[in-house]
C-alpha cells in the first residue's frame, strides 16, 4: 500500500473515510475488516499477552532546521492541507489543525522566519487487515469524493512531533544576511552540545541586533517538556529543549499522524459495482499551497488596510495615490475579456447544459425526458462533475484607489472579495482535482503583487516632521557653524597686521642666511624672535593634523561639503588632493620643521613650495622643488583644517577661481577666509 500521512485528531478512527485534499472527515466503516467486522484499535496490533510478548522501543528522530519564505512551506512540514488552512480561516477558525501557533501576521512583516522541526516516531501501528470496502447504496457517482474522500484511515503513527518558528524583524534590514547565519549557526541541531553563555568577549545573538523577535512552539507528545529552569523562550532554550525532545517522547508518546491508504490500492474496491471513483488529488497540494501564499498576502494587507485608514481619519498619515500604470490597462481588458466569456459559458450551461457536456439531466415535476416533459432554466439540475456551479466572479478594475477613506474602505472590500474568490478556488479544486494542473485557467483572482500596485502609499505625518525637524536642525547648524568661522576671521585680523610687520625682515633673513656667514647667529636671533611672534600671535602653531612622518591623502571641503578623488574616473578632482603636479594618488608627508612643517611628496621627493605671486599679490601659485616653504595648520570647530604660510599668516591654501576643475592651480590666498580654504587631511590608513 502507499501510505499519505495527514496531522492526527482524536476524532478519527479506523477504516474511515478521508478527503486527503481538504482534510475533512468523511463516512465511518467506509473500508472493513476481512471478515466484514469494524475496525477497532485491536487490529492495529495483537494484544499483549504476559509471558508471551515482549515490547522494546526503537525510535526514528528526523531533525529539520531551515529558512522559510512562504507560510506554505511550514504547513508543507507540517503534512497540513493549504486548503484546511484557508478554509477554517475564511469561517473564522484562525487558523487550522497544528498550524494555529503560527501568527501569519508576525510571519509576512519579519525579515527573517526560521523553522525547526523534530519529528520522532516510536511506532507505526497499522491495520492491515483493513482492506474490504464497503460501498452504500443509492450514492451518485458525483456524490462519491463528498461521502467517502479518495482515501481511509488504515493506522496511526506514534511518538511527537516539535515545532519553532523563530521570527525576527530587524530595524536594519541591511544586516538581514548576516544576523542569518549567525542565527543558523546559534540553532544548528547538527552540534553537540547547547551555549548557554556567550564565550569571552563574544555577545550572544540576541543581544547583537536590534528589533523584534518572535518565537512560537507547539508540540505533541513528550508531556511537560520543559524543565523548571526554562521560563522563557530564548535561542539557546529553544535548542536545548528541541535536543532533549525524543528522550520526553520515549517516556510520553501520542499520536501525531493517521495513514491514509487509497481507495485504488485495495482490491475489494475494483471488484464493487460502483457508480463512482474517488478522484485524485496528487497534483493538487503544489497548487493549494501557492492559493494558501495568496490567500496569507491579502490577510495581511487586509489589516494594513484597516490600520492605514484609522491613521488616517486620526491625522497621523495621510494617503499619496499610485500612477495608473499602462500594464493595468492592459489586464484589466484582459480580464474583462475573460470574464465575459466565463459569463457567456455559464448562461449556456443553464440553458442547455446537456448540448454542452452531454452529462446532464433535465428534471421537472419528477418528469423525464422519455415522457416529453420540458423544464425551464430554473427547473434544471446539473449533473455533470466538471461543469461550472457558480456564475464567474467579477474580476477588479485594476485602477488605482482614490487617495481618500472612500477609497481605502473600497480596497479593504476589494481586498476581502480576492480572499472570497481564493476560498472559492479550494473549492473547485476539491470538486475536480483537474482544476489545479489546467494552464489555460487564469483571472481567478488577482495577484497580491498586482493589487498592491493599485493601494495609496501611507505617509506617517510624525515621521516626515522628525525629518524635517532634523533637516532643520542640520541647516541651523551650518549656520552657526559659519557665524563661528567669521568671528575667528576676525579675530585672526589682528594677528595677519602684526605678522605683516615681520615679513620684510623675514625675506631679508632668508637672503642673508645664503650670502653672508657672519650674520648667521644673527639671522638665527632674528628668526627665533620671530618664531616666539609667531607662537605668541597664533596658537594653533604646533597643531599637526595627522601623525608626523605618516603618508597622508588630501581632500577639500567646499561649501562644507566633502569632494574625494574618484579612483575609476582618474582625471577628476585631482586638484583637490594636491596632486595635479604629481599625479593621482600620489602619497605625502609631513615633516615638522624649526619654524613650521614641510609637505614632501614620498615618491618624487619634492616639497610644496611658493612660486610667483600675483601682479597685486593677492596670491601666490604653488609648485614643487627641492626646497619647500613651511605652513601652519590651523585645526577649526567641524573637524576640518586650514593651511597657512608660516612667515604670512594671512595668505591660506586655496585652488583659483574657488572651484574644481582638472586644471586648477593651487595658490596661497590673501582674500577673506571661507568654506573654500578649508581642507580634509586624512592617514591613508583611513581613507
Amino acid at each position: 500500500m502507499a501510505y499519505l500521512l495527514a496531522p492526527y485528531n482524536s476524532a478519527m478512527r479506523l477504516g474511515m473515510g478521508f478527503n486527503s485534499f481538504t482534510q475533512q472527515l468523511c463516512i465511518n466503516d467506509a473500508v472493513k475488516t476481512t471478515d466484514n467486522q469494524t475496525a477497532t484499535e485491536k487490529n492495529l496490533r495483537p494484544q499483549y499477552k504476559k509471558g508471551d510478548m515482549e515490547s522494546s522501543t526503537s525510535q526514528v528522530v528526523t531533525w529539520s532546521a531551515k529558512f522559510v519564505d512562504r507560510i506554505s512551506e511550514v504547513t508543507d512540514s507540517l503534512n497540513i492541507s493549504g486548503s484546511l488552512e484557508i478554509k477554517c480561516d475564511a469561517i473564522g477558525g484562525g487558523g487550522g489543525a497544528s498550524a494555529h501557533f503560527i501568527d501569519s501576521n508576525k510571519f509576512k512583516e519579519s525579515d527573517l522566519n526560521y523553522f525547526i522541526q523534530v519529528k520522532v516516531t516510536n511506532e507505526q501501528l497499522v491495520a492491515h487487515d483493513v482492506t474490504e470496502f464497503c460501498p452504500i447504496a443509492n450514492v451518485s457517482d458525483a456524490d462519491f469524493t463528498r461521502v467517502y474522500g479518495d482515501s481511509f484511515i488504515s493506522g496511526f503513527i506514534e511518538g511527537g512531533e516539535f515545532n519553532a518558528l523563530v521570527s525576527i524583524k530587524l530595524k536594519d534590514r541591511s544586516k538581514a544576511k548576516e544576523i542569518g547565519g549567525q542565527l543558523k549557526v546559534e540553532l544548528d541541531l547538527k552540534a553537540a552540545s547547547v551555549k548557554g553563555t556567550a564565550e569571552g568577549d563574544k555577545k550572544d545573538l540576541e543581544s547583537s541586533y536590534e528589533g523584534e523577535t518572535t518565537i512560537s512552539v507547539s508540540w505533541t507528545g513528550g508531556g511537560d517538556i520543559k524543565d523548571e529552569s526554562v521560563t522563557d523562550w530564548t535561542f539557546a532554550t529553544l535548542k536545548a529543549v528541541a535536543m532533549e525532545f525524543p528522550e520526553h517522547v520515549m517516556s510520553c508518546p501520542m499520536r501525531t499522524n493517521a495513514i491514509l491508504t487509497k481507495y485504488t490500492s485495495l482490491k475489494s474496491f475494483h471488484e464493487k459495482t460502483l457508480k463512482g471513483s474517488p478522484l485524485d488529488y496528487e497534483n493538487a497540494g503544489v497548487y493549494s499551497s501557492a492559493l494558501l501564499d495568496a490567500y496569507m498576502d491579502f490577510k495581511v494587507m487586509w489589516r494594513n488596510i484597516q490600520m492605514a485608514a484609522w491613521e488616517v481619519e486620526q491625522g497621523q498619515s495621510y494617503l499619496v495615490a499610485k500612477p495608473n500604470l499602462p500594464e493595468l490597462s492592459e489586464m484589466a481588458a484582459e480580464a474583462k475579456t475573460h470574464y465575459a466569456a466565463q459569463t457567456d459559458r455559464y448562461q449556456k450551461s443553464l440553458l442547455g447544459p446537456a448540448v454542452e457536456s452531454g452529462t446532464s439531466s433535465l428534471i421537472e415535476n419528477g418528469g423525464s425526458e422519455d415522457d416529453g416533459s420540458t423544464a425551464t432554466p430554473k427547473q434544471m439540475v446539473k449533473m455533470g462533475l466538471h461543469e461550472p456551479v457558480e456564475a464567474p466572479l467579477p474580476p477588479n478594475a485594476l485602477t488605482p484607489y482614490p487617495a481618500t477613506i472612500f477609497g481605502l474602505d473600497k480596497a479593504r472590500r476589494d481586498c476581502r472579495f480576492e480572499m472570497i474568490k481564493i476560498v472559492k478556488e479550494v473549492d473547485a479544486v476539491a470538486h475536480d482535482p483537474k482544476v489545479a494542473i489546467d494552464p489555460s485557467r487564469i483571472w481567478q483572482y488577482l495577484s497580491p503583487a498586482v493589487f498592491r500596485l493599485l493601494l495609496p502609499s501611507v505617509h506617517n505625518v510624525d515621521a516626515e516632521r522628525r525629518a524635517a525637524a532634523a533637516s532643520e536642525e542640520a541647516r541651523l547648524a551650518e549656520e552657526n557653524l559659519a557665524k563661528t568661522h567669521e568671528a575667528v576671521q576676525d579675530a585672526l585680523t589682528e594677528v595677519r597686521q602684526k605678522l605683516a610687520d615681520t615679513e620684510v625682515n623675514l625675506v631679508k633673513a632668508q637672503d642673508q642666511l645664503g650670502q653672508k656667514t657672519r650674520a648667521t647667529a644673527d639671522l638665527e636671533k632674528r628668526l627665533a624672535s620671530v618664531e616666539s611672534t609667531v607662537k605668541e600671535l597664533v596658537p594653533y602653531g604646533g597643531y599637526c593634523p595627522v601623525p608626523l612622518d605618516s603618508p597622508v591623502r588630501f581632500l577639500a571641503v567646499h561649501a562644507g561639503t566633502a569632494v574625494d578623488y574618484d579612483a575609476k574616473n582618474p582625471g577628476i578632482k585631482v586638484t583637490h588632493m594636491w596632486q595635479s603636479y604629481l599625479g593621482p594618488n600620489q602619497g605625502w608627508r609631513i615633516i615638522r620643521s624649526k619654524y613650521g612643517f614641510y609637505i614632501k611628496h614620498i615618491e618624487q621627493n619634492k616639497y610644496l613650495q611658493c612660486q610667483t605671486a600675483s601682479a597685486n599679490n593677492d596670491r601666490i601659485y604653488i609648485g614643487t622643488g627641492d626646497v619647500g616653504s613651511t605652513f601652519l595648520f590651523e585645526q577649526m570647530p567641524d573637524g576640518t583644517t586650514m593651511v597657512h604660510l608660516a612667515d604670512r599668516l594671512e595668505y591660506t591654501l586655496n585652488v583659483e577661481g574657488g572651484s574644481p576643475a582638472n586644471t586648477t592651480k593651487l595658490i596661497m590666498w590673501l582674500g577673506g577666509k571661507s568654506n573654500n580654504d578649508r581642507w580634509r587631511i586624512r592617514d591613508y590608513s583611513q581613507v
